[in-house]
């Protein structure tokens, strides 16, 4: 069985590192981007299976790097991560094609759990 990949998105790089090092020890593949400029520059050379993106990021943020994925006619199943899951960002994260929003600090087993849901 093809080990499952996922890209992880965050411009704090203790939590990326908290979160790539939890989903590699559930069994994933995991690369990491501290931007989502950088990772859609990783998007030309790798195709992972689920996405975890970080709301708040500079120059692209989570929402616009929905929108950016959507310009390219990429498809992948997106887990946002916030510290502000107000209406308003749930409204828009919706609108954008992403279907799971997490609060920060994000458990580690429930963003497990919620990369398993988006796989399915």
């Amino acid at each position: 069985m093809t080990k499952k990949s996922v890209l992880v998105i965050d411009d704090n790089k203790p939590t990326l590192d908290l979160m790539a090092a939890q989903l590699r020890e559930a069994g994933y593949g995991v690369m990491t981007a501290e931007n989502g400029q950088e990772a859609l520059g990783l998007l030309k050379m790798a195709r992972p299976n689920v996405i975890i993106v970080d709301l708040q990021m500079a120059p692209i943020g989570g929402l616009d790097f929905a929108r950016e994925l959507t310009d390219h006619k990429y498809e992948f199943p997106l887990i946002m991560v916030t510290g502000d899951p107000s209406s308003d960002v749930l409204y828009e994260a919706n609108k954008v094609g992403i279907k799971q929003v997490l609060k920060k600090p994000v458990s580690m087993a429930f963003l497990t759990k919620a990369v398993e849901r988006a796989l399915r």
